[in-house]
Parts: C-alpha cells; structure tokens; sequence
C-alpha cells in the first residue's frame, strides 16, 4: 500500500536524486534515521500542489482521530459543493458521490437518467472543535436555492435536489430549526429534503475534486 500526500513537514525530510530504474525520481527519507519512505512525484497534476509524496505504508503509523463528525449534503452539482466545503477550515475530508436511491452501486449515467433515485452528495468529515455544524448547515443554505424543487440554476433533475441526510439525532435537531429560521429568508417556500443518512457510494474518481484538478471555478451554476 502506497498512500499518497500533498506535502511533507518542514525539516522532517531528506532528499536524494534517485536515477534506479531508468528514469530520474526523487528518493524521500527519513531526516532523523535516514530510512527510506518513498518518492516524489511532480507534473501529474493529480494533487492540489501539483506534487505527490509517494509513501510506503510501512513506514506510517496511523492514529484513529475520534473527534471526526459526519456530514453529508445535496445541494445541485456536487463538483461545487464540494469545492465550497474542501476550502472551510475544520473540514478534513470531503468526497462527492451519491445517496438516498434506490439502488446500490450506481454510476453517475444511471444516476442522470433519473431512473435510481440517488442525490448527488457531499460527504464530509469534519473536526467540530474547529468548526460547527450549524456553521456547515449555514454555507449550505447560503450557495443553493432550497425553494427549487429538482432543480439549481439549468441542471434539473432529482439527482440536484435539495437535501440534508443527517447522521444523529442532534444534526436532525440543527436541521429542522435551521429550516424555520431559513424560511425568514425566502419568499417560497423551502422544499429541502431532511432525511436520515444511508449507503453513501462514492463517484468515479474523475469526479473527486474535478475542479480544483480542472482548473474551473465553478460549473456553471
């Protein structure tokens, strides 16, 4: 298992040109023992950074993070939605795909024909000590227009529906006095969906950040 990263702690590194194999790569090792960790690899533009930190298992040892929280949303294209959540500070992970269908393991065309039932979603881990989740529910409501039944902007369908899949009795709470105060605010009535949260399936992966990778600012919503 080769587990990949963005960038390396300052001064906890060392690096040596690496010409093995017939090509020229970049050897990254251990700055205290000088033990061998992995290689760096540039111009994939796979990572953010444009540099991936190629890294043996091995030599990481992981730590379960108990204060991680859930959340999941839908609020039309996920490509934005996700870019919105990836940048807000106390978020830790974020995955788009989909939930609340009817089948399992759908792909995205089967998702657009309208024929599963599945939203297009957010899915979120995030620390609460660093950010609430009210705060979450706030940049939701804030970037989409809940009153838009199946529909944001000129994507519609029931794959862009409005929608807040919460994972404890406590989310369901937040959600459903967020929605009244929410209401204030609009001229329509709010038709987001809040349902309990089920299988999540993950999207292609071409999907994952598509446009930070692509260099978009948003998909056209």
């Amino acid at each position: 298992m080769w587990p990949s990263f963005d960038d390396e702690i300052e001064g906890a590194i060392t690096h040596y040109e690496d010409l093995s194999g017939g090509r020229v790569r970049t050897e990254i090792c251990c700055k205290k023992c000088d033990g061998h960790l992995g290689h760096i690899f540039v111009g994939e533009q796979i990572t953010a950074k444009d540099t991936r930190h190629c890294v043996n298992s091995l030599s990481i040892r992981f730590k379960a993070y108990s204060k991680m929280q859930r959340a999941t949303f839908g609020a039309g294209c996920f490509w934005s939605v996700e870019k919105l959540f990836k940048v807000t500070e106390g978020v830790y992970l974020t995955s788009v795909g989909y939930m609340g269908g009817d089948t399992d393991l759908p792909t995205y065309n089967e998702v657009c024909s309208g024929t599963t039932n599945h939203a297009e979603v957010v899915d979120i881990y995030f620390n609460a000590e660093k950010v609430s989740y009210t705060t979450l529910l706030n940049l939701f409501w804030e970037n989409h227009n809940p009153t838009t039944l199946n529909r944001q902007g000129f994507d519609s369908g029931t794959q862009y529906r409005s929608v807040v899949f919460y994972h404890n009795e406590l989310q369901l709470k937040e959600v459903e006095q967020s929605i009244k105060k929410q209401q204030k605010n609009w001229e329509n009535e709010i038709v987001t969906q809040v349902i309990g949260s089920s299988t999540f399936f993950r999207a292609e992966e071409y999907h994952q950040n598509y446009l930070n990778k692509n260099n978009l600012g948003s998909c056209g919503i």
